[in-house]
């Protein structure tokens, strides 16, 4: 769950994360990662149980680990404060500029700091003659570029299609237009490191998803969890989400 830039105080943000604590403790095959800003991870680090399917991310991270960066955060510094995970490449990170060069040394710099990297690609629009796949194409060819075959094991791609993020329950990417983009991803990175790795990586959906479309999203499009924003933050759909995620 990618928590963005809320909530505004320490107190919600333990309040929060005691809440979907509580809802872990009867799930028992899906793990929550919740990625909330940095300034909340120390603390929300002391309420993590070892024993719950329930982790600690950061929301990006600097392509350097130390040094004269000023407003950056390392990797080792992510780890220190408890985050086991990390979102790289978010669309609203690219909407501020970041571009695919930062995105692959991001990528490179957290898989170096041992973190395990949500990595984030998608379309901006979709158009009928299909150009888009070769906008996905080069995003992802940039992302990997350089990265070895032994770290895909470290890495879930989140794809996030960015017309369908902050909409409505019901404009979705369909389940089975879903298992159409999956079959693309790994087949650009099949030929990139071969057909065996293409299948290290899970495949998670990012953009507009609830309790109302999740089945549909990992059933129909085959893909092994979500990237949920505003669901992460409402720990009672949250909860129904999980609950979801755990029969299917």
């Amino acid at each position: 769950g990618n928590w963005k830039m809320n909530p505004e105080t320490s107190r919600e943000a333990r309040e929060f994360f005691s809440a979907l604590k509580r809802r872990m403790k009867r799930i028992k095959k899906t793990e929550l990662i919740i990625c909330p800003p940095f300034v909340f991870l120390e603390t929300l680090s002391k309420l993590i149980e070892p024993k719950l399917p329930l982790r600690l991310g950061a929301q990006d991270v600097s392509h350097k680990d130390s040094g004269p960066f000023t407003g950056e955060i390392g990797a080792s510094m992510i780890k220190n404060l408890g985050g086991e995970y990390v979102i790289v490449g978010h669309s609203e990170r690219r909407a501020l500029g970041e571009t695919d060069e930062q995105v692959n040394r991001k990528l490179k710099a957290a898989l170096k700091g041992h973190l395990k990297v949500v990595l984030c690609f998608g379309e901006k629009v979709r158009d009928n003659d299909g150009k888009f796949f070769e906008f996905l194409r080069n995003q992802i060819r940039s992302a990997f570029s350089g990265v070895k075959k032994s770290s895909l094991r470290s890495i879930i791609i989140a794809y996030e299609p960015v017309w369908a993020i902050g909409k409505s329950e019901r404009e979705y990417l369909k389940g089975e237009e879903l298992y159409q983009m999956t079959i693309f991803i790994r087949k650009v990175l099949s030929d990139m490191h071969g057909k065996r790795a293409a299948w290290t990586p899970k495949i998670i959906y990012g953009g507009s998803v609830t309790a109302f479309n999740v089945l549909d999203v990992v059933t129909a499009g085959r893909v092994d969890g979500i990237l949920p924003g505003r669901s992460s933050l409402n720990p009672q759909e949250m909860g129904e989400i999980l609950k979801i995620l755990e029969k299917s």
